[in-house]
């Protein structure tokens, strides 16, 4: 596998593309073909230390960033398994990230049904819905399925739970109240070092709904600090300095990681995370805000809060047409069919898959 791996890398290195676009060929080719193998199978240590010397080599190459740096500081964690839900294109989707993809995953719904289920080996997966015309998505880079029903109608209402082994998320579907609900925010603040020199507080934010922009606003002691954005076209990390730099902030579309000097003092330090959410139907705007504090020895959570930013200018009445659209009554009493429209996909480069 590491010899392997090391002539696909050793490709991408004397390709003529652009540094940037040979670290994403890293993260959607290379990283997805060794995920499985190191989730299905116990891979001697000593091998997993040679992939990430060469990883860590190509990549500091091709990032330009100094032998010091860590790996860390690009490597996302994902190690929040989630459920939530959300329309797109007149379906009802509900996205389960798990860890791993060696143990069947199913989805039951609001009533404690079975739903679906999905199996997986090294190279395929197979799903079962109990409606054959749902449909079901597996992405083994970013550990999501996608579950989009065929239908939406007023059953769906209530607590639907994606099940794998002993791990059992929820997600609290409310057709009238919308995605408010169900959007959640994880925080976790970890001191990077245990002396003194060079120690940072490192602040992680998760969303298992991608906020609006991709953007995260982070505080300190309750006063803006720095704001941090995702952008999926340059699929780059930027703030209020420009581009991320690895040793201040890293992102991608749900997780935002920001890091802080810190001398280690005797001081209670709060840090807070605030995302802004929009009801893709209701339109409704909401931020929500979650906070860590540090008390001079360890981090602990404090509480998360929501605030409502605009408030929504429809309200569902869970009519439902026999055509699959939705019939709503606005604020003026006037009755009318909608359905939903989301961000098109997004289209990613396809330069780097020439290469294989």
């Amino acid at each position: 596998m590491v010899s392997q791996t090391g002539k696909l890398m050793d490709i991408i290195d004397k390709s003529a593309l652009h540094l940037k676009y040979k670290a994403w060929c890293y993260l959607h080719r290379i990283l997805p073909r060794i995920t499985w193998p190191l989730l299905m199978y116990e891979v001697p240590l000593t091998k997993v230390e040679s992939l990430e010397r060469m990883f860590n080599r190509h990549l500091r190459k091709w990032l330009g960033v100094p032998n010091s740096f860590s790996s860390i500081a690009v490597i996302h964690s994902h190690e929040y398994p989630c459920l939530t839900w959300e329309f797109h294109q007149d379906k009802l989707e509900f996205i389960c990230r798990i860890l791993r993809f060696s143990i069947p995953v199913s989805l039951f719904d609001s009533r404690g049904q079975w739903y679906a289920t999905c199996t997986f080996t090294e190279t395929t997966y197979d799903c079962t819905s109990v409606d054959r015309t749902d449909l079901i998505v597996v992405d083994y880079s970013r550990k999501t399925i996608v579950f989009a029903t065929a239908k939406v109608d007023d059953m769906m209402n209530g607590i639907w739970v994606c099940s794998q082994d002993n791990l059992r998320l929820t997600t609290h579907v409310s057709l009238s109240k919308g995605i408010i609900v169900a959007t959640e925010i994880f925080v976790k603040g970890t001191l990077s070092r245990t002396s003194s020199e060079n120690a940072k507080h490192v602040l992680n934010c998760f969303s298992c709904r991608e906020p609006d922009g991709n953007n995260v606003e982070v505080l300190v002691n309750g006063r803006t600090e720095d704001s941090i954005t995702y952008s999926y076209d340059a699929d780059k990390c930027t703030h209020h300095k420009g581009e991320c730099s690895p040793k201040e902030c890293s992102c991608d579309a749900n997780e935002f990681t920001r890091s802080f000097p810190s001398e280690m003092k005797d001081v209670v330090i709060s840090y807070s995370c605030d995302m802004l959410f929009t009801d893709p139907f209701s339109h409704a705007k909401f931020s929500v805000l979650s906070t860590v504090v540090y008390n001079g020895t360890e981090f602990s959570a404090k509480n998360t809060s929501i605030s409502l930013i605009k408030v929504a200018d429809k309200i569902w009445n869970e009519r439902f047409t026999v055509d699959g659209e939705i019939e709503i009554t606005t604020g003026k009493n006037l009755k009318t069919k909608v359905s939903y429209r989301t961000i098109p996909d997004i289209i990613l480069s396809s330069k780097c898959y020439s290469l294989f």
